[in-house]
């Protein structure tokens, strides 16, 4: 009897045509095998249901398709808590890597905005987010209804997306009754390609990787090919919001897959910015960010700042005005809260020593990206991919220590997983995290910010691309200082940072900071 059902999928995979009855035929055998599971395997029952998901999607049924699909979700998540090591559970991302984008689309299809936005919250993090979350935060339920009474009462726009190859699919809450809009990548990148006057066709990722090399200026690829401007090509990604979005607020987005690495504050919008007409800050999921505003705004009792440059930037003269500069950013802290300053050869188990709740912790190291990492080790767990460059026995890290796993200075998201709950704590990253907080369609996070974000970190304010030190310290002193003594909000301490800092004529480097978490 499977094999009817199995010949008639393979079919539907190949894209051949499968005659009415004979599809009818294997939704009436999926349906008797998945009666006579009972409630034996999860995992058989979850394969059945992804089985039946697709017949019926075949079949253009798409109620008891999306039927399927959403009792297929709480199954999974029986398996989740059944296996509390994320190494040890069943290849969830292997065995149904469309299932939150297929469904997704078929509940927008039906004009069931509501259930796309848990659909679509249910897949932020996958299997890793699930584990560490549950460890630390208590876990908000995932309603549209919540969200929207949160942002109404907070005076905060939420967008979130969901992503695969070809679409985005986004969803707005908060700004009167839920709003939808699916975006093709198809003619994004055929423009993309058109510019580049390339043979090969494009894809989104190869454009989105390209234009973090740029730092998303405007750039000529190729001699005698006309300028890309990056931001223009991806303006329709927010385009769809002009209508839907009121004149000024605040939007919090939560982006997905290789949109994860697009700084939506700086694309066309209004004949401006986005930003010029909303503070946006980022987040990592609907639950991460209600957990985080449930709990009221604190400022840190005390600070931890530690530096970990290069053996050999050190030693270079050349450095010597990098290093001073940074040498200011403790300083600056101590001028606001009781600060310490543990030594730079200071490791990574050492360092966790340190931490604690109502924590401001302050980072310089180098980062390096999942893609680096992975162009050079693809034996590393998804989780061991994205790192901060940190000393290990006593000395300073060396430009091939990141590349080498068995090096014990990397602190990766496995890494930080050990760390203890930071409720209430911030954290300052003067690295460059472009690349690293990647989630791509069906896999797990990797991102050092959203693994921070995850042991109850309330805030993370990070970059996008490489920025010097002098001004990556200029903006970092005058953010602690607005917001420790000035006593305003993280978002109008980051907003009157960014603005000294553009003044200065360093543009370029102002837009390149991001804040994610509470903005409060």
């Amino acid at each position: 009897m499977l094999h009817q059902v199995l010949t008639a999928l393979a079919a539907i995979e190949r894209g051949h045509h499968v005659d009415a009855s004979a599809l009818q035929a294997a939704i009436d055998v999926q349906e008797a095998l998945l009666g006579r599971l009972g409630r034996r395997s999860l995992l058989q029952r979850a394969d059945a249901l992804h089985r039946l998901l697709l017949l019926h999607r075949e079949a253009r049924n798409i109620d008891r398709a999306c039927d399927a699909g959403e009792t297929l979700l709480g199954v999974l998540e029986q398996l989740r808590e059944q296996v509390a090591d994320v190494r040890y559970r069943p290849n969830f991302v292997g065995r149904f890597r469309y299932l939150h984008v297929q469904l997704c689309e078929m509940q927008l299809g039906l004009g069931c905005v509501t259930q796309a936005f848990r659909t679509i919250e249910a897949s932020k993090g996958r299997m890793l987010a699930d584990l560490l979350e549950k460890r630390c935060t208590r876990m908000a339920p995932l309603d549209a209804g919540l969200m929207e009474s949160r942002a109404r009462d907070l005076g905060f726009i939420y967008l979130t997306l969901l992503t695969d190859e070809r679409k985005a699919y986004f969803v707005l809450v908060g700004a009167g009754e839920p709003q939808h809009r699916v975006v093709a990548f198809e003619p994004i990148v055929t423009r993309y390609g058109e510019l580049r006057g390339g043979r090969l066709r494009p894809t989104l990722r190869a454009l989105v990787d390209t234009a973090c090399k740029c730092r998303w200026q405007t750039s000529r690829l190729s001699l005698g090919r006309p300028k890309v401007d990056f931001l223009a090509l991806l303006a329709p990604l927010v385009n769809w919001l002009d209508a839907a979005l009121p004149d000024k607020g605040h939007l919090v987005i939560c982006p997905d897959g290789d949109l994860y690495d697009v700084p939506f504050h700086l694309l066309p919008f209004r004949s401006a910015r986005l930003r010029d007409a909303f503070r946006v800050t980022g987040c990592q999921g609907m639950q991460s960010l209600l957990a985080q505003l449930d709990r009221p705004p604190r400022r840190p009792d005390a600070a931890l700042c530690l530096t970990t440059l290069l053996s050999t930037e050190v030693a270079d003269e050349r450095c010597r005005a990098k290093v001073e500069a940074l040498r200011s950013i403790p300083e600056a802290l101590r001028a606001c809260v009781r600060t310490e300053v543990p030594p730079d050869v200071t490791d990574a188990e050492t360092l966790q020593e340190f931490l604690a709740p109502r924590l401001l912790v302050h980072l310089t190291a180098h980062g390096v990206s999942a893609s680096e990492s992975l162009a050079r080790d693809t034996d590393l767990a998804i989780d061991d991919r994205a790192l901060l460059l940190l000393a290990a026995g006593g000395a300073l890290p060396g430009a091939e220590d990141a590349f080498d796993s068995a090096y014990p200075g990397r602190l990766t998201p496995r890494r930080l997983a050990a760390w203890p709950v930071l409720d209430d704590a911030h954290v300052g990253l003067m690295a460059c995290v472009s690349g690293l907080a990647r989630e791509s369609w069906g896999g797990d996070a990797v991102s050092i910010v959203w693994a921070l974000l995850q042991r109850g970190v309330a805030s993370v304010l990070s970059t996008y691309w490489h920025v010097d030190a002098q001004n990556g310290a200029q903006f970092f002193c005058a953010f602690y200082q607005h917001w420790l003594l000035g006593k305003t909000s993280r978002a109008d301490a980051f907003a009157l940072a960014r603005e000294a800092l553009a003044r200065r004529g360093r543009p370029d480097a102002a837009d390149a900071f991001t804040l994610s978490g509470d903005w409060r």
